[in-house]
């Protein structure tokens, strides 16, 4: 299984205000979330399931062609970034809000996505005749 391609040349720590971090230009930035335009955001609402868990009920019950990606942002956020569209509008599209006995939010990641908020960007259902 081949790694990470590099989109971006490799950077060096600077400081930014105190803290240590990382500068990009604008087109690196765009480039970077380009590979996140599959990514969505549980926010989980009481207790998150350990990774393993998360990472198996999602392999197992999502019905996805591809074996998404699905990581920690913080102690209520998992990012699960999807291989193709199809399975991200799948996944986009789903009505259960449950995975592994935790009840949580389904949010579209975006780059200015803040962990400390309600992000506006939710699915709304639409039953026509």
């Amino acid at each position: 299984m081949a790694g990470p391609k590099q989109v971006v040349a490799m950077k060096n720590l600077v400081d930014i205000d105190g803290d240590m971090g990382f500068r990009f230009t604008e087109m690196e930035e765009k480039k970077l979330a380009e590979e996140f335009r599959f990514g969505l955001v549980l926010k989980f609402l009481t207790v998150r399931p350990n990774i393993d868990t998360i990472r198996l009920t999602i392999n197992k019950t999502w019905g996805l062609r591809e074996v998404p990606m699905v990581s920690f942002m913080d102690s209520k956020h998992v990012l699960v970034q999807l291989r193709n569209e199809v399975d991200y509008i799948h996944t986009w599209a789903r009505e259960g809000r449950t995975k592994a006995g935790g009840n949580f939010r389904l949010f579209k990641w975006t780059p200015d996505f803040d962990l400390s908020s309600e992000s506006p960007l939710a699915p709304q259902w639409i039953f026509l005749p």
